[in-house]
């Protein structure tokens, strides 16, 4: 883009006496760095509540379009002197596994002065360790995230230490299992909440048992997760308590906006764990972004180069995937002494997405 024509998005920004056009919203999206350089300059002279409802705007673009990245715009504003802003950005940096980040987010969760910044931080954290746990980035970067998601849990502040856990549900550690005891042994419903999508996100069937009875539990949002949780790890039994809370959620006496979650949960959860088997296949991993879909594959180098690939896609099919030739097949690399065999998601289709992940962690955000 021009200078003279981001100038324009620059001075509808500055213009505080009329709303920020939504069309302007997409040319923050890769921004080029002469564009960004402009921003920054006249970033101070931009008032407090416009700077926040545009980061409030781009998260939700975020969401609905995920062939858009606000990265380069968030990674200059994670210094800013306002803390929502730097929540804001934190948050646009939740679906980039640039392993650059990892530093920025220690700093953040060993100094930061704001809980919800911190809390940001150990959110993003978590789709590290699931990269980690799928073997998409090294084990000392796997090992650093751990590391700084563990000490986001002995937090001064309770929703950062929630957020830790959450995250730290994906690692296969010795000492994520005390942690989601300790949380479900709470009687804070926001404490089972976390605990259930740590639970769910660890494709351990150790929590079967827990996840079942947390089914029947008297709070709708802790249901809701319970059910959540009992589809990802794909339980059995969790069918009969699932189809009786497909009846018994008709109710008119529950509002329509929640009974409408539960039956959707409950109906996904039913759909999967009626084809699960005890001798059912580790379903494909996939990964994808908005700039870089990763496949399994007998050759790694088809993922792509980094996560923060700039290059070019090639629309082929329904998806995106990089011009780059395929390589010959390899051996197949052996795993990791120690690590678990891991299938994020319902055992049916696509099994983890970083845009599902994302949007999830938005959801349960939401309602907690």
């Amino acid at each position: 883009m021009t200078k003279t024509h981001f100038q324009s998005v620059i001075d509808a920004l500055l213009d505080s006496g009329k709303p920020f056009p939504k069309k302007y919203l997409p040319f923050f999206s890769d921004i080029d760095s002469a564009s960004l350089q402009l921003l920054l300059d006249a970033w101070p002279r931009v008032s407090l509540t416009r700077k926040r409802t545009l980061l409030e705007d781009l998260d939700q673009l975020l969401v609905e379009d995920s062939l858009v990245s606000f990265d380069d715009l968030a990674r200059a504003l994670l210094t800013d002197l306002d803390a929502p802003v730097r929540a804001g950005a934190t948050r646009l940096l939740a679906e980039c596994g640039d392993q650059k980040l990892l530093p920025l987010y220690e700093k953040i969760i060993a100094g930061d002065p704001s809980p919800e910044v911190r809390a940001e931080a150990a959110h993003s954290l978590g789709f590290f360790v699931a990269l980690g746990e799928l073997e998409q980035i090294s084990e000392a970067a796997l090992r650093r995230a751990e590391e700084s998601l563990l000490a986001a849990a002995r937090d001064d502040n309770v929703e950062v230490r929630r957020r830790a856990l959450e995250s730290l549900g994906f690692s296969a550690r010795e000492e994520v299992p005390a942690l989601i005891e300790a949380a479900l042994r709470r009687e804070s419903r926001d404490w089972r909440v976390s605990a259930l999508i740590a639970m769910g996100r660890s494709s351990d069937e150790r929590w079967a048992e827990p996840v079942i009875r947390m089914l029947l539990s008297e709070d709708r949002d802790v249901r809701l997760e319970a059910a959540r949780a009992a589809g990802e790890l794909s339980l059995p039994a969790a069918r009969l308590p699932l189809l009786r809370m497909l009846e018994e959620e008709t109710d008119p006496e529950i509002s329509p906006p929640s009974s409408g979650r539960f039956r959707r949960s409950a109906a996904r959860t039913c759909a999967s764990t009626s084809k699960t088997s005890s001798t059912r296949p580790m379903t494909t991993t996939r990964l994808t972004s908005s700039r870089t879909r990763w496949q399994t594959s007998p050759s790694p180098k088809t993922w792509g180069s980094s996560i923060s690939s700039r290059s070019t896609p090639k629309r082929i099919g329904s998806c995106w995937r990089k011009t780059k030739k395929r390589q010959s097949p390899r051996r197949k690399k052996a795993k990791r002494p120690g690590r678990r065999n891991r299938h994020f998601g319902n055992g049916i289709g696509v099994s983890f997405s970083a845009e599902n992940f994302t949007k999830k962690s938005r959801q349960i955000r939401a309602h907690s």
